[in-house]
Order: C-alpha cells, then sequence, then structure tokens
C-alpha cells in the first residue's frame, strides 16, 4: 500500500504476486490518495521491465477502504506515514501492519522457536509468521524512519525510480522468502512444529542486475539461481535465518506454507 497506487504498491504486488503460491496467497495494492484508474507511469514501466515484469502496465489504481483493511490477513506499507494512516483509518490492524522494510528487517530475526511456540497456541503458519513479527516489533534493532520507508519516485527523475526500487524489492524478495520457507515437520506428527529454510546470501540489487540481467526475475520469483556470482544455497542461520538441517530438497524455496485450507490476503 502507499499513496497513489500507481508506484510503489504496484511494483511490490506483482513481485510478491509472482513469487508467493497463488493458490495460497491474494496480493492486492491501493492507495491512500489513489485516483481509481491511473495507470503505472512509464518510468515506473521500465523499472518493472528491468525486474522481469511485463504486465505491470494493465494495472488501475485504487483507493484503500476500510473493509480491504480488515479483510486483509497482513499489510505492507511504502512508508512509515502510510503505516500510521493504515492503523488511524482501522487501529485494529496495528498487529498486521508494517512497512515493506520493515517486516523484512523484522523476519530476518524470527526464530523457529517463535514460530513454533505461536503453532503451539493454534496459529497456522501465516498466522505464526504475522504474529511473531508483531512480538518482535520495538524488540529488534529500531529502523530510522530513512530506513523504514521507501522514496515515492512519482513525478521525479528517472534515477529515483530505480532507487526506490532498489530499497523496494530486496524487502519484498526477503519476505516471500520468509512466508516459502515456513514448512511442517515430519517428525512430529502430533504437533504441528516449523522449520525454515533460507537462501545462504543477498546480493544487492545492483550487484544482481549486473550479473544476471534478464535472469533478476527468477531470484525474485524464488527459483535456485547458479549462473553469474550469484548461488542461492541452504545453510544454517542462527538467529536470523534458520534452516533445517534434515530438508527434503535442495532448493530454499521449494516448500510453501500450508494454509490450514485458508487462502491468505496481503495489501
Amino acid at each position: 500500500m502507499c499513496t497513489g497506487n500507481i508506484c510503489r504498491s504496484p511494483l511490490a504486488e506483482f513481485l510478491l504476486r509472482d513469487t508467493l503460491d497463488r493458490q495460497l496467497f491474494t496480493v492486492e495494492s491501493a492507495g491512500t490518495r489513489a485516483v481509481p484508474g491511473s495507470r503505472v507511469p512509464p518510468q515506473q514501466v521500465e523499472v518493472a521491465l528491468g525486474l522481469g515484469i511485463t504486465d505491470i502496465g494493465r494495472h488501475e489504481a485504487r483507493r484503500l477502504t476500510p473493509d480491504m483493511i480488515a479483510q486483509a490477513d497482513l499489510v505492507l506499507t511504502a512508508s512509515l506515514s502510510r503505516r500510521r494512516r493504515v492503523v488511524r483509518t482501522l487501529p485494529q490492524a496495528t498487529k498486521k501492519t508494517f512497512t515493506m522494510r520493515e517486516f523484512a528487517h523484522i523476519a530476518h530475526e524470527i526464530t523457529v522457536g517463535d514460530i513454533n511456540a505461536l503453532a503451539a497456541r493454534g496459529l497456522s503458519t501465516f498466522e505464526a509468521g504475522v504474529a511473531a513479527a508483531y512480538q518482535l516489533r520495538g524488540t529488534v534493532r529500531m529502523l530510522t524512519e530513512e530506513e523504514l520507508d521507501i522514496v515515492d519516485p512519482y513525478g521525479k527523475p528517472d534515477a529515483v525510480y530505480q532507487e526506490s526500487a532498489h530499497q523496494l524489492a530486496p524487502a519484498i524478495r526477503d519476505t516471500a522468502a520468509f512466508f516459502n520457507a515456513l514448512t511442517p515437520a515430519d517428525a512430529h506428527p502430533q504437533k504441528e512444529v516449523f522449520t525454515m529454510q533460507r537462501p545462504a546470501q543477498h546480493q544487492p540489487l545492483e550487484s544482481v542486475q549486473a550479473d544476471q540481467g534478464p535472469h533478476i526475475s527468477r531470484t525474485l520469483a524464488g527459483t535456485t539461481v547458479s549462473s553469474g556470482s550469484t548461488t542461492w544455497q541452504q545453510r544454517e542461520y542462527t538467529p536470523a535465518y534458520i534452516a533445517d538441517t534434515e530438508t527434503r530438497s535442495s532448493s530454499p524455496f521449494s516448500h510453501r506454507a500450508p494454509a490450514r485450507g485458508k487462502h491468505w490476503r496481503v495489501r
């Protein structure tokens, strides 16, 4: 969610939708001051093409409503001011509303123990992930407002559109990796216990583009990539990234979060 729903939030929407399992997740975007029907500016279309997104030009802006917030299981905003706007509109959304960069930052600190403790209370994996992020808010290193926000490029030079994408894409990539990595362990049939798998390392968006060119969309879509100098692999992290040491697949993105029959909605 952003202001006009024509730059930042559509890019986040299309990146996240391409990365998450569409059978489990619905990803939508909106803007607090959007003019319904407005289109993505050409500069953002070009940025999206550089990330492998070819259809963002079909996006039409929507204005955020209280019902949209209420129906969402997770709300990700482009800036702290937009996060505040969501919470003012619907105070009960506090526990599920984060800036995009904030959620990605907190997700690095969520451990298997956090997920298991919440799952023991009857939460699904997705609910546990969101709840764990809310519990850790304020206990992990606080980000400055500059670190929390994604710059709004609308009406600014092309370089600002690139800067905005460089801030947004890694946060969306890490958020998607977090949810894709939640999987039930087979060893505990009486109780849901969860493990998390993560990519071994990230490169700045600039480096990934330089090394892999058109293959950037494959990385963002959660495919294991070995070309160029970027290799996604599994390894153990504590506490930021936790990996199962006895995995069923070599791909860190191969498992999907079970939804217990529910389809999750992210805005």
